[in-house]
């Protein structure tokens, strides 16, 4: 279980990737706050490039230098060839082995061969579970919905109408997805979400999880926008 997995005492600070998406969002807040709350300075990055397995790809650009823990969440390998991401990981952990990795997803992971201390890959079979930390059912409940696996959340009319909040702001991908819809989760904004998923679907057109540019103007995904600062 995640909520058994050890923080080394000597991190004190800690950058956590989220999948790009509605339950990537969530699972990235909830293991910000789980991380926050033992003490250590955490940044958080969600945006397109956090997008799908081409995130394995490009690890190796981003700038980890200032953080001694990093943590991957909801972001799977590739599917057909889950050992190249495990490869492009690897790299990036071998050559900065003073740190620690922990990646944790709901779909497999292929470990390695030779297993790292610095390493540590976690499968989960409920999306729910998919975060550090106990999980707070304020987030991960509203994130199993979200993400459409076999849960063992029961589904009610308010959490399937904040994940529809949540998925149609993940959905906006230059405009509120990432550090706007962070933010909204962070401070709970649920009557926001709960008010985007009643908003009509013409205002919402999507397709993979990305807005279109043929949907209707939103009046509170505009709203969320130009409050942002």
């Amino acid at each position: 279980m995640t909520n058994n997995i050890s923080i080394p005492t000597s991190c004190s600070s800690a950058i956590v990737f989220g999948h790009a998406d509605a339950d990537g969002h969530l699972a990235a807040e909830q293991t910000r706050h789980y991380l926050v709350e033992r003490g250590l300075a955490v940044t958080t990055l969600v945006s397109p490039k956090t997008r799908n397995y081409r995130f394995w790809e490009h690890l190796h650009e981003f700038d980890l230098h200032e953080y001694d823990l990093i943590v991957f969440v909801d972001i799977a390998f590739r599917f057909r060839n889950p050992s190249e991401s495990l490869s492009r990981l690897l790299q990036v952990s071998d050559r900065e082995d003073k740190k620690q990795f922990i990646a944790i997803d709901h779909h497999p992971f292929t470990q390695p061969e030779c297993p790292r201390d610095n390493v540590l890959l976690f499968e989960v079979d409920d999306p729910y579970d998919c975060c550090l930390g106990i999980p707070n059912p304020d987030l991960m409940e509203v994130a199993a919905l979200c993400d459409g696996s076999p849960t063992r959340i029961v589904s009610t009319p308010t959490l399937r109408k904040r994940a529809l909040g949540v998925k149609r702001a993940a959905a906006h991908v230059r405009g509120t997805a990432g550090e706007i819809l962070l933010k909204l989760i962070e401070e709970r904004q649920w009557d926001f979400f709960e008010a985007l998923g009643d908003e009509d679907c013409a205002m919402h057109r999507s397709v993979r999880g990305f807005r279109c540019l043929s949907s209707e103007a939103s009046p509170l995904l505009e709203h969320a926008m130009g409050h942002s600062s």
